[in-house]
């Protein structure tokens, strides 16, 4: 894998992190009270702009990168109740237009993403499926660990913020299952 591919690998995964930091599921049952499941992270512009119009419906969502070696996708998946499904869609679309990524959530997300690199390698399933994962991508080729953060060093928040205007300018794409009574049309977000 060339050093620009890699670069590119890490730095959407680093854009990744800064929008979603985890998943979300929420929900307030009026017999039972709120009850929150890996909440609503504080540095997760995604999550919180969804949470906010759920008010007492349960739902999820989470940022999604698929990386290839000429193209890519960056967006969301997201779950709700049909009721709340237009909601839910079209806070998300307007979160990720409106991304703004500053120093501190930066380093955030590239201690997350360095976390999550190390950790994979402290079991031996973990370090096997890593391994054989990166040999069936990358023609055999493996990448070290160390690569990765040094990758991950070298990206900044002006870069972060430049992508994310990228995404936000780019033309939408959509797919939906399930009832889709109030899920907008790609061409109404």
């Amino acid at each position: 894998m060339s050093w620009s591919s890699l670069y590119s690998n890490v730095f959407w995964a680093l854009v990744n992190s800064c929008i979603s930091t985890s998943h979300f599921f929420h929900n307030i049952s009026p017999s039972v009270g709120a009850s929150t499941k890996r909440g609503a992270s504080a540095g997760s512009q995604l999550i919180q702009a969804v949470s906010g119009v759920l008010g007492d419906a349960a739902g999820a969502v989470s940022a999604l990168n698929l990386n290839y070696t000429d193209a890519g996708l960056f967006g969301f998946v997201a779950a709700a109740p049909a009721a709340s499904a237009g909601k839910v869609v079209s806070a998300a679309v307007s979160a990720l237009r409106s991304v703004k990524v500053d120093d501190a959530a930066l380093a955030r997300a590239k201690a997350q993403l360095k976390t999550d690199l190390l950790m994979a390698e402290e079991s031996t399933g973990g370090l096997l499926e890593e391994l054989s994962l990166q040999a069936l991508l990358n023609k055999g080729n493996v990448i070290a660990v160390a690569d990765l953060i040094t990758a991950i060093g070298q990206i900044s928040a002006a870069d972060v913020n430049a992508a994310a205007s990228k995404v936000a300018s780019g033309k939408l794409a959509m797919a939906a299952i399930g009832n889709l009574s109030s899920t907008p049309y790609v061409d109404e977000l």
